[in-house]
């Protein structure tokens, strides 16, 4: 989530004693987290792009994601480019007879409230 950018430092902060740039981690990182405000918006302001899924990741894909049928449990795993999920076999497109209940197990979320998605409240 956005604000993951709070507790992310104690992974990132590796990066740097590997050669990465520490400004280059904090960039790459708050872009990471601004797209995933992206991914995390309700799918019915976006229209639903085929071929922009097979590269990002979408809301409609990130919706499967967070489905919990069992059709689409454990897939679509990546934050920002699906090919990695295409790669890993963990790719679902939303497929039209299953259509997808938005939410986590054990617990519902107002995918309408962007602060309710963003703050898992």
């Amino acid at each position: 989530m956005f604000f993951d950018f709070i507790s992310s430092p104690r992974i990132i902060i590796w990066l740097p004693v590997f050669g990465f740039h520490p400004l280059l981690v904090y960039i790459v990182n708050m872009i990471a987290r601004i797209y995933e405000v992206f991914t995390h918006a309700n799918d019915k302001y976006f229209k639903h792009t085929p071929i922009m899924d097979k590269i990002f990741i979408t809301p409609h894909l990130y919706r499967v994601h967070h489905s919990i049928n069992h059709l689409y449990l454990d897939t679509n795993y990546s934050n920002m480019f699906s090919f990695w999920d295409i790669l890993s076999r963990t790719y679902q497109e939303e497929t039209p007879q299953e259509k997808p209940v938005y939410g986590v197990m054990d617990r519902d979320i107002d995918s309408q409230n962007l602060v309710s998605t963003q703050l898992k409240m």
